[in-house]
């Protein structure tokens, strides 16, 4: 076996235990799994709506990355009705825990969105 072949494989099998966590309900997996068909990186295809079947469970549980990857998801429009308000408090839920990573995008849309995001954000958001 080549070693792409190889790669290939365990790439495959990794994505398959990924898998079976996420249905059995583990939130990290659940995120990889949104993230990896948001991007499509790897063995996923780019679906933005698979990616928020993913994503939105493993938010609605604590998961920072999922929350903040939900938020950019409502951002942009991506698999769901774009909607700034359900975007900033998903991110602010996912910064109110810490990652630093995070502050970016939010800074981000402040700076390209402006007044819209700022009303939309505190009318709307979740949580608050």
């Amino acid at each position: 076996m080549s070693s792409e072949t190889a790669q290939i494989v365990a790439m495959a099998k990794t994505l398959d235990l990924v898998t079976r966590g996420a249905k059995l309900g583990d939130v990290e997996c659940m995120s990889a799994l949104g993230v990896g068909h948001m991007e499509g990186i790897g063995l996923f295809y780019q679906d933005y709506n698979e990616a928020v079947k993913w994503l939105r469970p493993a938010a609605e549980r604590g998961n920072a990355a999922a929350q903040n990857n939900l938020g950019i998801c409502y951002l942009h429009g991506h698999g769901v009705t774009q909607d700034y308000g359900m975007a900033a408090g998903w991110i602010r839920k996912a910064a109110e825990q810490g990652d630093t990573r995070l502050l970016h995008t939010t800074w981000a849309g402040y700076a390209t969105l402006g007044t819209g995001w700022r009303k939309a954000r505190s009318r709307r958001s979740i949580g608050g």
